[in-house]
């Protein structure tokens, strides 16, 4: 019977082959024993696919910002983004499966033009194929012994790499991954038996996920192959995707607050919800990998490989419930694994309300704080009555934190911005037909007129950066902290159905890029995002995390400068003078000390593609790791007047660590009122008019359209 499931197994993955590789499968691999009905479809192109793929080439090549010619250059471009989002580690694919496919590029220049789906179908076949062949070898492997003393390596950034060239090239990647893989879990406490009985029973749910793949999966990967040709913003939902989607945006939803997706196998974290219970908890980062859950019973489910939507099922609950999720945190060598324990709760809009404090400053001022996690509807009246109570309790400063908070609604960023000025413009739209609108503050009175710091992250985008460049370019606050994110395009999102459809599925949905946001000074906030005026160390690593990291990214331009104001409230001399007191508070502050380590750290991490496979020396580079983690643990634990921990996992999971960055926020702000001379009331400004086109603000403007691909 055993031999009759490999048999049946071998000759559907060397028939789904056969559909568009010019050459036989080699023999899978002996010894191999997956789940019993582990066979993969077939897969091949609805009628319905066929229109929804026509109504997405007329959107996007009628209506994006990005101006495209669908020529055989754009169809290559696109076909190589197809195969890299199927096989980023270039590990599934052999060199020769990704010559044939290059050899038939005019396929897909027919496919994106008339919408001939069988090439694009086909590939996603071998794919699957492949990855069939490649867990059934690796499951093989777990049977015999690893080197763990082996001075080879795991090269766990392939991005640039080849793919493999021979079978003996293909075999010895994989031995690599399967020996590395397996000594993570003997990293976590396994003996080497049950961490090869772990990894057998994961791989095994890998081919039984691969019975799950259907024809919307092939099809949303040929589609958001065209997507990310247009730019980072762009993508296409499939049916049961956008479903989700909008029962996401429209109803209450109860679980941890995280956006998700697959990535390399793994659950990875996408973005925190801002005030919802992972973001709250402190447990979850973003980049992290969700790689088991456990339920209330105890029962642990191996999350890695499994389709998006099943894994879910197992992170969200009711509210009150528990979330005990398994979390890989890092890359290579210096990566590690734990767990979390995150209540679950309702995720509503007006939980991430604007939320107001009082903090004393290092010279004893008290400072305002205005926590902003997103651009929501009546933000401004929040912030306005936020700011009353402040100003009640004697404020002499006023911090805005917008850290993680990725944008929201542009009416909302408009408004917000005018608490702070008079009248003018704060951002400037440019359109796919090369029109500039301008949204603009028509309110004279002002909320608050004193001393305004805006503190940002890598995360703060969209909105956020609307609102801080006009601080900014308006010299009313200053910036601190680390360069925002990037994001300055403006994206609508459009069903593909039509009311005369008679089809019994939906066609899904799209987002595209249809305009771009500048700057009251003229500039882009697209790609350069918005530069701090002092700058805390990175938390994360710009040169992996950003707009202008992500493939494909529209560029930064310039247009001609808004109308507005520069009141002078901030002026180089001033910036200058909050520097050096900053510098010499965060030459000996703890949390900054902790933060240029980690950073230097990050830089080699990311500078390295590689982890040994010497079992002691990868458990090295990991207990040098955690004796770091663990320094730091303690000395926070230190300043809250905790006791000391004698391991990572010993850290209270509620426990609230110091935030030394809103801290120096806070003090930079009390700086900021010492110099300052500003009339409380607001009411009278010395601002030097700027208007539109001022060389002073928006030197070397460029037309508006410039912003469109060449």
């Amino acid at each position: 019977m055993r031999e009759s499931r490999k048999t049946v197994i071998n000759v559907l993955a060397a028939a789904l082959l056969a559909a568009v590789v010019p050459f036989p499968l080699h023999a899978l691999a002996a010894g191999a024993e997956p789940a019993a009905g582990s066979g993969v479809k077939l897969l091949q192109a609805e009628p319905q696919q066929i229109v929804a793929c026509k109504r997405v080439r007329n959107f996007y090549t009628g209506s994006h910002l990005r101006v495209i010619k669908l020529d055989q250059a754009f169809a290559d471009k696109v076909l190589d983004r197809y195969i890299d989002s199927l096989d980023s580690t270039r590990m599934i694919f052999l060199k020769s499966d990704v010559e044939s496919f290059r050899k038939r590029s005019a396929d897909m220049l027919s496919l994106l033009d008339d919408c001939s789906l069988g090439f694009g179908f086909g590939i996603y076949n071998t794919y699957t194929a492949r990855k069939l062949e490649r867990w059934n070898y690796a499951i093989s492997l777990l049977d015999g012994k690893f080197d763990m003393s082996s001075k080879e390596s795991y090269v766990f950034d392939r991005s640039k790499s080849e793919w493999p060239a021979d079978r003996a090239e293909y075999d010895r990647l994989w031995r690599n991954r399967v020996q590395y893989e397996l000594e993570l879990l003997m990293l976590d406490g396994n003996d080497e038996k049950k961490a090869a009985d772990l990894l057998r029973r994961r791989y095994r749910n890998y081919i039984s996920f691969l019975s799950q793949v259907n024809d919307d999966d092939a099809f949303s990967a040929i589609e958001n192959a065209f997507s990310a040709e247009m730019d980072p913003h762009t993508n296409y939902m499939a049916p049961k995707a956008a479903e989700e989607f909008n029962n996401e945006m429209n109803l209450k939803l109860e679980g941890i607050g995280a956006t998700l997706t697959v990535k390399d196998e793994y659950v990875t974290v996408l973005k925190l919800v801002p005030g919802g219970p992972a973001e709250k908890s402190g447990q979850l980062a973003v980049n992290d990998r969700i790689v088991a859950a456990k339920d209330d019973h105890g029962k642990v489910t191996d999350l890695v490989g499994m389709r998006i939507d099943m894994a879910v099922t197992y992170i969200r609950g009711q509210k009150g419930s528990h979330a005990r999720l398994q979390i890989q945190r890092g890359t290579g060598s210096g990566s590690r694994t734990f767990w979390a324990d995150i209540v679950r709760d309702e995720i509503r809009l007006e939980d991430q309300a604007a939320k107001g404090s009082v903090k004393t400053s290092y010279d004893g001022r008290k400072i305002g704080v205005i926590k902003i996690p997103s651009f929501y509807t009546n933000l401004h009246s929040d912030v306005k009555k936020e700011i009353d109570s402040l100003k009640a309790q004697g404020i002499e400063g006023l911090v805005i934190d917008l850290r993680n908070n990725g944008g929201g609604l542009l009416t909302e960023a408009t408004l917000t911005s005018g608490l702070f000025f008079s009248t003018g413009d704060v951002v400037q739209i440019a359109d796919v037909n090369h029109r500039i609108e301008s949204e603009t503050d028509i309110d004279p009175s002002i909320q608050y007129a004193g001393p305004l710091t805006v503190l940002i992250n890598r995360f703060s985008a969209s909105a956020s950066e609307i609102f801080a460049a006009a601080m900014a370019d308006y010299g009313r606050g200053v910036i601190v902290g680390e360069n925002s994110f990037g994001k300055g395009t403006v994206q609508q999102s459009r069903a593909l159905d039509r009311i005369y459809d008679l089809y019994d599925r939906d066609l899904g949905s799209i987002t595209f890029t249809i305009g771009k946001f500048y700057r009251v000074n003229g500039g882009s906030t697209q790609n350069r995002g918005v530069k701090p005026d002092i700058a805390f160390p990175p938390k994360v690593d710009p040169a992996v995390v950003g707009e202008s990291e992500l493939p494909n990214a529209l560029e930064w331009d310039q247009i001609r400068a808004g109308n507005y104001h520069d009141l002078g409230m901030v002026t180089p001399e001033i910036v200058s003078a909050l520097s050096k007191k900053h510098d010499e508070r965060a030459e000996n502050e703890q949390e900054f000390v902790f933060a240029r380590k980690d950073f230097v750290n990050m830089q080699k991490v990311a500078a390295e593609k590689t982890a040994p496979l010497d079992f002691a020396e990868l458990k090295k580079i990991r207990d040098e790791s955690e004796v770091w983690e663990l320094e730091k643990a303690n000395a926070r634990l230190k300043v809250l007047g905790k006791p000391a921990i004698k391991k990572l996992s010993d850290l209270p999971l509620d426990l609230e660590m110091p935030d030394g960055y809103l801290d120096e926020a806070v003090n930079i702000t009390s700086d900021l009122a010492s110099l300052e001379k500003v009339d409380a009331a607001g009411k009278a400004y010395s601002a030097a008019p700027v208007g539109r086109g001022d060389a002073k603000k928006a030197d070397a403007a460029v037309p508006a359209e410039s912003h469109k691909a060449k």
